[in-house]
C-alpha cells in the first residue's frame, strides 16, 4: 500500500511513519543486516527505499555512496535510492538478491551497500519482461522467482530457467509464494505446487479428487511454522480461509484443515512472528492488519494452554455422506459425542439432503444441540430420504480463553429401501352377537359388509396403525 506503518509488540500501538505519495504503493520488504530494512515499491525508478532505526551507523557498508542519517536518541529515517530498481528481494546466506520490474535479478554481496547499483552484479533474465514479477525466494545458495509464466530458477550456466512446465499463465501466479523446507511452495491459479529440484507435485485442495467443502479458491499467502504449513486462501465470495496443512504421505502430500475465516476480507501477506508471547502469526487484510495467539507448546496444538484463544463462533462441514449406495436411501439418525458443553458452549447439527438447504431440526421439530458431555442421537424427520446427506456442526461458546466445545465422535446411520411394493392381508370375522367391550354387535354379517364397503369408498384416508 502507500503507508508504512510500525506496530509496537508491546502494546500492538499502531503509527504511520511513511507516506510514499499518491499513486506510489510498497510491493515488498526485508530485514538485512542488523537494523536495516529494504522496502520496494511500484515505481519505474527510485523504487528502493532504506528504512534505518536508531543506532544506525552510516558507514556500515563500503563504499557507501548514499547513507541514512543517524539516531541518537531514537526515531526512524527513510532514505530513497537514486539508481537502484528494485521490485522484490530476497537475503541468502552471504547476498541479497533482487529483482526489477521487468524480471531482471541480480545480487549484492554482505557488507555492500544495496542503494548503489554499481555493487549490484550477476545480470540474469527471469522470463518475459511483463507482467511484473509476484516474488522472489531464496534458499541456500540460489534464488528462485515467481512469474506469470510459473517458477524461474537459474542453471549452472547462469541463464534464468523455468522449472514448471504445468502452470496456466496467469498475472496472479506466484503470489505469496513461500519456502516449506525443503520446498518452494507456489500456488497458482488452479492449484499449488512443491518444487525441489527433480520433483513437482500437486499439493493443494486441487489434490482431492472430489472437493465437498464450501471453502474453494486459489491461495494468496503462506507461513510456514515447523511441521505447519499456514495458507490463505481467497474464497470465491471474496472471504479469505486462513488452513494449515501439515504432511501425510497416504493422504496428502498434505492435509488442509480450515482454521479461520474472514468474512468479506482479502489477505495476501502472512507472517509468524516471536516478538510476543505467545507467538503470532500476522495477517494482512485490506489497509489492515490483524493477529492470531498461538500455542506455546514449542508449535504442538495446546488448546488447554492459557495463552490460547478461540472463535466464539464457527462452522464445520462434514464430506457427503453416500454409505457406498447411490440409490435412495432412509436417513433415520446421527450419534455424536462431545466434551466441554455447557448450556452457553454447544454445538447445533445441520443436515442437507441431495444438495438441498441445511435443516436444524429433528422429527419432533426441535434444534439438534448438543449441550452436555457424552452422547446424543438425533433422529430425523421420516421425510429425510435421498442418495447423499451432509452435516453442518455450528459451534457457540461465551469464552474465548475458556475451553471451547469439543465435537469428538460423528456416526450417522441409513438403512436402504426396500424395492418390495408392501402387501397387507387382512381376515375380517363377521357374525352376529359377537361380544364387544360393553356392547354386543346387532349387525348381520351383510350388514357390516355394507359398512366396511362405505368406509372404503370415503374420500378421506383411513389411517392404521398396529
Amino acid at each position: 500500500g502507500r503507508f508504512v506503518y510500525t506496530i509496537a509488540p508491546d502494546d500492538d500501538s499502531v503509527v504511520e511513519v511513511k507516506d510514499f505519495g499518491a499513486g506510489v504503493k510498497a510491493i515488498h520488504g526485508v530485514k538485512w543486516e542488523g537494523n536495516l530494512v529494504l522496502i520496494t515499491t511500484n515505481e519505474v525508478t527510485n523504487s528502493l527505499w532504506k528504512v534505518t532505526t536508531a543506532g544506525f551507523q552510516t558507514d556500515a557498508f563500503q563504499g557507501a555512496g548514499d547513507t541514512a542519517p543517524a539516531f541518537d536518541t531514537g526515531g526512524i529515517g527513510f532514505t530513497q535510492t537514486s539508481d537502484v530498481e528494485a521490485y522484490y528481494l530476497a537475503p541468502s546466506i552471504n547476498r541479497l538478491f533482487k529483482i526489477t520490474k521487468t524480471g531482471e535479478m541480480k545480487n549484492v554481496l554482505s557488507g555492500k551497500d544495496p542503494m548503489v547499483d554499481a555493487n549490484w552484479a550477476d545480470s540474469v533474465q527471469a522470463g518475459d519482461d511483463d507482467p511484473p514479477p509476484t516474488g522472489l525466494l531464496a534458499y541456500q545458495r540460489t534464488v528462485f522467482a515467481g512469474k506469470a509464466e510459473g517458477l524461474f530458477g537459474v542453471d549452472l550456466d547462469g541463464f534464468g530457467v523455468s522449472l514448471l512446465k504445468r502452470v496456466t499463465k496467469e498475472d496472479g501466479n506466484g503470489i505469496g509464494m513461500e519456502v516449506y523446507d525443503p520446498y518452494v511452495i507456489f500456488p497458482h491459479s488452479r492449484g499449488v505446487l512443491r518444487f525441489t529440484p527433480g520433483l513437482v507435485e500437486s499439493v493443494g485442495l486441487e489434490q482431492e479428487v472430489m472437493n465437498e467443502s464450501p471453502v474453494k479458491g486459489p491461495f494468496k499467502a503462506f507461513a510456514p511454522d515447523q511441521q505447519w504449513l499456514y495458507g490463505a486462501l481467497a474464497a470465491v465470495d471474496g472471504d479469505t480461509y486462513i488452513l494449515w496443512a501439515r504432511e501425510r504421505p497416504s493422504l496428502g502430500p498434505y492435509t488442509w484443515d480450515t482454521w479461520v475465516h474472514l468474512d468479506a476480507r482479502e489477505c495476501e501477506a502472512m507472517q509468524v512472528s516471536a516478538l510476543n508471547s505467545p507467538p503470532r502469526m500476522w495477517i494482512g487484510h485490506g489497509i489492515n492488519a490483524a493477529y492470531i495467539k498461538l500455542s506455546t507448546g514449542a508449535g504442538a496444538p495446546d488448546p488447554s494452554s492459557g495463552g490460547y484463544e478461540f472463535a466464539l463462533l464457527g462452522t464445520r462441514f462434514s464430506v457427503k455422506y453416500r454409505f457406498g449406495d447411490w440409490r435412495d436411501k432412509d436417513l433415520p439418525k446421527i450419534n455424536v459425542v462431545g466434551k466441554s458443553l455447557t448450556a452457553a458452549r454447544f454445538w447445533e447439527i445441520s443436515y442437507a439432503v441431495d444438495g438441498g438447504a441445511f435443516s436444524n431440526l429433528d422429527i419432533d421439530g426441535a434444534v439438534m444441540r448438543i449441550s452436555s458431555d457424552g452422547l446424543a442421537t438425533f433422529f430425523l424427520p421420516t421425510s429425510v430420504v435421498g442418495r447423499e446427506v451432509q452435516f453442518k456442526y455450528d459451534f457457540t461458546t461465551d469464552d474465548a480463553t475458556a475451553t471451547p466445545p469439543e465435537l469428538n465422535f460423528v456416526e450417522p446411520f441409513a438403512v436402504p429401501r426396500g424395492s418390495h411394493i408392501p402387501m397387507y392381508s387382512v381376515q375380517l370375522y363377521l357374525a352376529p352377537g359377537v361380544m364387544l367391550d360393553d356392547e354386543v354387535e346387532a349387525r348381520s354379517p351383510l350388514e357390516q359388509f355394507n359398512d366396511l364397503e362405505t368406509l372404503l369408498e370415503q374420500a378421506s384416508p383411513v389411517a392404521s396403525f398396529g
